[in-house]
């Protein structure tokens, strides 16, 4: 059998502004492999460097990463350890984007002033708890922007945070112990804010590089471009992320259609169109048995 792995990444120009509007930059790869253990965290780490690559290659005043920049850091180091001995074309793929480019791209990110990170609502994080007294020492499992949702009004933001995670652990990721060191003493001076734009829209956790949070101009030009995007109720994120996600997502549908015309085919060429379509469909299916003819 054949594994089909596809990983995509897109860049969306933000709403408004003089900017001709033009169609989203992307990368699409699809690798088929056999019988690759562990392929998810390569795929998961091949979308995340093909991030960094459209990330490095922008222009923009701002440019905001769906997601954290320390998950996609960390799932790079995780699925370069998992590829490290493996020969597969996922994996090899894989490595040409850590070593053509995201090696040297991703410190850049971490300390440069044009990027902000903004995870997903679900994240569970709550430097609220770690680095004020909001909750007078009392134990709550509420996540950071739940409580940012409960106490900030439209416009409003809190100061910059520091990030709840100590230290990035890279484990045997191909990185020279120099590298790793670099990135986690990025890392640690990384900080957080949380805003909410609108009083019909979410808070959002937004991280941040040192030099926006110690510039109160240029964080407040930045969370300004941000409320720019966020443009009505409906999208629960800034424009350009929102819609970078549902292109992204109707991959899988591409993927089905593309799935779906294979088995088509190999059981359109099949001597035995039945037993063939039975072991190509997706789902459970009943033992095939040899029935003797009477």
């Amino acid at each position: 059998g054949t594994d089909v792995y596809a990983a995509a990444a897109v860049r969306v120009a933000g709403y408004g502004g003089k900017v001709e509007p033009k169609p989203p930059d992307y990368q699409v790869e699809v690798h088929p492999v056999e019988g690759l253990a562990d392929g998810r965290r390569i795929n998961l780490a091949l979308m995340g460097l093909q991030e960094c690559k459209l990330v490095g290659e922008s222009n923009a005043d701002l440019v905001l990463l769906d997601g954290t920049i320390f998950t996609m850091v960390l799932n790079a180091g995780i699925g370069l350890q998992t590829a490290s001995d493996k020969l597969d074309r996922l994996s090899e793929a894989l490595r040409s984007h850590w070593y053509d480019h995201a090696r040297d791209t991703i410190p850049s990110l971490l300390v440069g002033q044009r990027v902000a990170s903004i995870p997903k609502r679900s994240t569970a994080a709550n430097e609220f708890e770690r680095w004020t007294t909001i909750f007078d020492g009392r134990e709550t499992e509420l996540s950071g922007i739940a409580t940012a949702n409960l106490i900030l009004e439209a416009g409003e933001y809190s100061e910059p945070l520091g990030l709840p995670t100590e230290r990035l652990y890279l484990g045997n990721a191909p990185m020279t112990e120099k590298y790793r060191d670099e990135l986690n003493r990025h890392f640690s001076a990384i900080k957080v804010v949380y805003f909410r734009p609108w009083e019909w829209s979410p808070a959002y956790r937004i991280e941040i590089a040192p030099r926006v949070a110690r510039d109160e101009g240029l964080l407040q030009r930045q969370l300004a471009l941000i409320r720019e995007q966020c443009v009505n109720s409906s999208m629960r994120e800034p424009y350009p992320v929102y819609l970078a996600d549902r292109f992204v997502r109707s991959l899988s549908k591409g993927m089905a259609a593309v799935l779906e015309t294979v088995r088509g085919q190999v059981t359109a060429e099949s001597e035995n169109v039945e037993l063939t379509s039975r072991f190509i469909s997706p789902g459970r299916t009943e033992p095939y048995r040899e029935v003797e003819p009477e």
